[in-house]
């Protein structure tokens, strides 16, 4: 689906069909005026039809109509082409990312999405405030619509961050195969954000260099304060991978310091029963004459001897500090 909005005396918002509007669109970029095309799950036709129009290269269709494109900012002299990534949370509290297109030129912007966006679904709920971007500048549209996507990765990522700090305490009070698993979960989301965050800073970086030919002066300002933000969450995903990974060493220490105290335990109460063992096994063989046998305080005698091997045995282990 495509949508064109534009402003003329109002905000003008309409879904454009391919071959009846394509006269609409050529007078638009003619006369300089600045519009939006919104595309949701564009078909190729569709793809084809605005390409005709602003002359888009094949690898750029290309890239619109296929998904899991990396970030990217590339030149194409008419217009700036980028591929950027957005989060949200999915109904099983994973961290989803969901891929968005640009095409910007000197008075018209493209943007494209294979799934919706909520963002974009209420931004377009309030007309006044994008007919005030359109007139302000196409690049300051391009800016809005970046920055709420930008912003919407603190509320997911500090969700994310609630769950560590719950589950890292859990792993440390109690140490359980199912806190690490949980744990290694989220740090492995925390890698599938950042593979997309990193190079997206990257792009931020170029942006507020001036890198782009179709974004002013005046809205360059603007893009230094979103590269900003892609710093931030960079630094704050890779504390959190090392939060995790702390928590990790920790609950592995824990569950191993319990395993040794266990063994530790065992060893010792194995280590007294070898020397009983050795005195009831020397009594209990079947020969017909052997000292004590006929004696009548020989049990007792044996059991006093063997609890002052036990108690001797537990004060050398005491002694070695092994207990």
């Amino acid at each position: 689906m495509i949508e064109l909005i534009y402003f003329e005396r109002k905000l003008v918002m309409k879904k454009i069909l391919i071959g009846e509007d394509e006269v609409l669109l050529k007078q638009l970029k003619k006369s300089r005026r600045n519009f939006w095309l919104e595309l949701t799950s564009p078909s190729m036709d569709e793809l084809a039809f605005l390409g005709k129009i602003f002359h888009l290269h094949s690898l750029v269709i290309e890239d619109i109509f296929k998904v899991e494109t990396k970030p990217k900012f590339e030149d194409y002299r008419n217009y700036d082409f980028f591929v950027l990534h957005g989060v949200h949370t999915k109904n099983n509290s994973m961290v989803g990312v969901h891929e968005m297109e640009f095409v910007l030129g000197k008075n018209f912007l493209i943007s494209s999405h294979n799934t919706i966006i909520e963002t974009f679904v209420n931004f377009k709920k309030n007309p006044d405030v994008i007919a005030r971007h359109i007139q302000k500048g196409i690049d300051f549209l391009f800016h809005h619509l970046l920055d709420m996507e930008i912003d919407n990765f603190f509320p997911v990522l500090d969700e994310l961050d609630a769950k560590i700090d719950a589950i890292s305490d859990k792993v440390i009070r109690e140490p359980k195969p199912i806190h690490l698993d949980a744990l290694l979960k989220l740090k492995k989301q925390l890698i599938s954000v950042k593979k997309y965050v990193v190079p997206q800073r990257d792009i931020m970086a170029q942006i507020s260099k001036g890198n782009s030919s179709f974004i002013s002066e005046k809205a360059l300002l603007y893009f230094r304060d979103l590269y900003d933000h892609m710093i931030r969450i960079a630094d704050s995903i890779d504390l959190w991978r090392e939060l995790i990974s702390g928590a990790m060493e920790v609950s592995l220490g824990v569950i191993s310091n319990k395993m040794n105290e266990v063994i530790t335990v065992l060893t010792i109460i194995t280590t007294i029963l070898m020397p009983l063992t050795f005195i009831t096994g020397i009594y209990g063989m079947n020969f017909k004459r052997m000292p004590g046998l006929n004696w009548e305080y020989s049990f007792p005698v044996i059991l006093v001897l063997m609890a002052l091997v036990s108690l001797l045995m537990l004060r050398f282990f005491k002694k070695k500090g092994w207990i």
